[in-house]
């Protein structure tokens, strides 16, 4: 074995890479021998001993050959090849054949099964490596052109397409291309969808050019030179009598010819003049408005503004006069940086042109109440839009003044009762008492609170208090439970009002758990976690406002009274819930039955401890 590696090193056999061969043999000895002819090589070797299990090792391998003893104890060879063929994952994976009789019938039949040889045991090592690395290489020069076919024609198909949009490119083009040589002749103009009757005036266009454009061969040479397109040259043409305005971007198109592609912008050029006509207008007026004015094109060009425009938006004229030759609108808002809320109102403006915008928009210590108004020709034609800015500053104070002084009441009376209850008040409603039929009470009490102020002083009590129930306030807002009140060191809470709420029970139950995980953080006066009892009840209350001065917010009820003694008879540490809220939770909570214990005014009654979620 030692002599057969380098001998087939030698024929390129580790050329082939990383390579996987599955041995499929009931014989241990047999897929012994083939490990250890195989493996020298770096290829990988794995073994089977079913048949049926062959399309399995396939699939997860994903083996470069197999090679196949005929006889399999479970079922025929030539089977277990066919097998394999049919599936995609094995149709192109080489099968060799193994086999202990040289029977020409079973060769045509192994054959015909898929396989692709034949050998015969016993076999020379290197005459079953030479056969294996043969079909290795013709398999890895089938993918090979596979791919090379595979990308040939999607090179194809990528050439079809882009043919296509060009086409279509030149189709949809509105423009005249022409081709010009070094001396200004015309070698080719290219028929597209432009304007311009092509039959009549194409023939003019490319005379008139070389003897009406005083420039046309300037450019030619300057772009030949440079080898740099020109833009947006502009030129005029008489062609049938009639004048045409164009702009072309002139392109270099090889070392002696440029592709001169022009734009009709007559159309452009006639609105240009209309506008400088109505410009006219504007200048009688601008100077005369305590506003400030702006009259801007339907490009967004500015064409004319009064100085107290300048005045109000601080801008000196010599942000103006710095503009480029467009004097572009959006251009002054971003050099002079003025509120992008302007830029926004600008751009909405010309989104939709029929229809005037307004906003008021800050401008440092001041506000300007903007607007906009379409300008438009008798015949319906946009001609751009006029802008107007109007100092509101001091309505804008007042207004702001009011507001804060109704917002802050608003608050003030949002910290005494829930949102819904709040709004009927301002309605002026005077009796507020509503029955609701399910809702989940919670009760919580600090334990040993009275030891705990004899270690505190009154400052340093009322901030631990302020703390804890700041915190309960926090729970309960996350867990959509409205807070009622605090009598001392008790909190109370409900779920399910004012807003009904059939999840109340859990709502309730949830925010029980995080208070009591919340308490561990707090310390008595002799520095061990405080703890804290938890009763919870469900049951029907009524909830209405009380008081005329000062407002308060509370619950009455049976219900209250069943929730209070939860608490009150409860366990540090621990949450106690009655058997109704017990029907609410059992199916989502961990509950652990503490018995019967007595009630004051109901007698016996079952309880549970609420201990976390399932």
């Amino acid at each position: 074995m030692g002599e057969l590696l380098p001998a087939m090193e030698e024929e390129g056999v580790s050329s082939l890479g990383a390579v996987v061969i599955l041995v499929v043999d009931s014989r241990p000895e047999n897929q012994l021998l083939l490990t250890r002819v195989l493996a020298p090589f770096g290829w990988r070797v794995v073994t089977e001993s079913l048949g049926q299990a062959v399309a399995a090792r396939v699939r997860r391998d994903r083996p470069n050959a197999v090679i196949l003893d005929v006889r399999l104890p479970d079922m025929d060879g030539l089977a277990v090849c066919r097998a394999l063929k049919s599936e995609a994952g094995g149709a192109n994976t080489p099968v060799l054949f193994v086999s202990t009789t040289d029977d020409m019938t079973l060769r045509l039949q192994a054959f015909e099964a898929g396989g692709v040889d034949f050998i015969v045991r016993p076999f020379h090592p290197q005459e079953l490596v030479a056969r294996l690395s043969h079909h290795l290489v013709l398999q890895q020069l089938q993918r090979k052109l596979q791919d090379q076919n595979q990308n040939l024609q999607e090179a194809v198909r990528e050439r079809a397409r882009t043919e296509a949009e060009f086409r279509a490119l030149l189709e949809a083009m509105t423009d005249i291309i022409a081709v010009y040589d070094r001396q200004g002749n015309c070698l080719r103009l290219v028929h597209t969808n432009s304007d311009l009757s092509f039959e009549l005036l194409a023939a003019q266009y490319a005379t008139a050019v070389r003897t009406q454009v005083e420039e046309y061969l300037a450019y030619i040479q300057i772009v030949l030179e440079t080898q740099q397109t020109v833009h947006d040259a502009e030129y005029t043409l008489m062609l049938d009598g009639r004048e045409f305005w164009f702009s072309a971007n002139i392109s270099p198109l090889g070392p002696d010819q440029v592709l001169w592609v022009a734009r009709e912008i007559t159309g452009r050029k006639r609105v240009d003049e209309a506008l400088q006509r109505s410009s006219s207008f504007l200048n009688a007026q601008k100077e005369a408005a305590l506003d400030g004015i702006l009259a801007v094109d339907e490009q967004g060009r500015i064409i004319n503004y009064n100085h107290r425009f300048c005045e109000m938006w601080e801008l000196p004229e010599a942000v103006l006069a710095g503009l480029e030759a467009e004097r572009l609108l959006m251009a002054l808002i971003w050099r002079a940086e003025l509120p992008e809320e302007l830029a926004a109102m600008v751009e909405a403006a010309y989104d939709n042109p029929d229809l005037p915008q307004r906003a008021e928009i800050p401008f440092g210590d001041r506000v300007f109440d903007c607007y906009s108004g379409p300008v438009f020709s008798p015949a319906g034609k946009f001609y751009g839009m006029n802008w107007y800015f109007r100092d509101v500053t001091d309505r804008f104070q007042a207004q702001a003044a009011i507001a804060a002084e109704r917002d802050k009441a608003d608050r003030l009376l949002l910290n005494i009762l829930p949102a819904p209850i709040a709004n009927r008040l301002k309605q002026n409603e005077t009796t507020i008492a509503d029955s609701f039929a399910e809702v989940t009470i919670l009760f919580s009490d600090i334990v040993g609170f009275t030891q705990i102020a004899a270690y505190l002083n009154p400052a340093e009590l009322v901030a631990l208090l302020d703390e804890i129930f700041s915190t309960f306030d926090t729970i309960a807002e996350a867990h959509g439970l409205e807070k009622i009140k605090t009598i001392g060191d008790e909190y109370m809470a409900v779920a399910g009002l004012p807003l009904p709420a059939h999840d109340h029970a859990c709502r309730a139950a949830e925010a029980a758990l995080a208070m009591q995980a919340a308490i561990g953080r707090f310390q008595n006066g002799e520095g061990h976690p405080i703890q804290l009892r938890v009763g919870l009840h469900s049951g029907p209350v009524v909830a209405g406002v009380i008081g005329r001065r000062k407002f308060a917010y509370d619950l009455w009820g049976d219900a209250v009274n069943l929730a209070s003694r939860m608490e009150s008879q409860g366990e540090p540490g621990k949450i106690q819930v009655t058997a109704a809220t017990y029907q609410y939770l059992q199916e989502h909570y961990r509950l652990q039955l503490r018995g019967n214990i007595e009630i004051k005014g109901k007698g016996s009654m079952a309880t549970y401890w609420l201990e976390g979620y399932i």
